[in-house]
């Protein structure tokens, strides 16, 4: 048959409703997230397609990408220039940053860097548990 023919000359693969939905999804944070890290919509995009496919490894790769975004703007907003730097030269940045600032203490500054540490720590252990796959 010529629709039999035809059809032979494509790839077609069908998804589950929760994969079609994750396949079309938008601003997977919310649209303040899209708004505020523009930046990030194509990854997230990736990211739900990879995942609607079942490639999780894809997926989490277009996650880190995200996470990219999130830690280089937390070290521009501490005074680290995160521009071409791995993951571990802006943390150790970082951490010197909060120590030269740990020094001085400037008003408010327990706060402010309790928040620094434990998003540090968080990003550092991401960053481990990515290399160790």
């Amino acid at each position: 048959m010529v629709i039999e023919d035809e059809l032979s000359l494509r790839l077609y693969f069908s998804l589950e409703p929760f994969e079609a939905r994750a396949w079309d999804a938008n601003y997977l944070f919310g649209e303040d997230v899209s708004n505020r890290f523009p930046s990030t919509d194509f990854e997230l995009q990736e990211e739900t397609k990879c995942y609607a496919t079942g490639r999780y490894t894809a997926a989490v790769f277009h996650l880190m990408r995200v996470l990219e975004v999130g830690l280089a703007a937390l070290a521009a907003n501490i005074g680290v220039d995160p521009e071409n730097r791995t993951w571990e030269a802006i943390l150790n940045g970082m951490q010197t940053k909060l120590n030269e600032n740990t020094q001085t203490k400037p008003a408010g500054w327990k706060e402010t860097e309790q928040f620094y540490s434990e998003l540090m720590a968080h990003f550092r252990s991401t960053k481990n548990a990515w290399l160790a796959t």
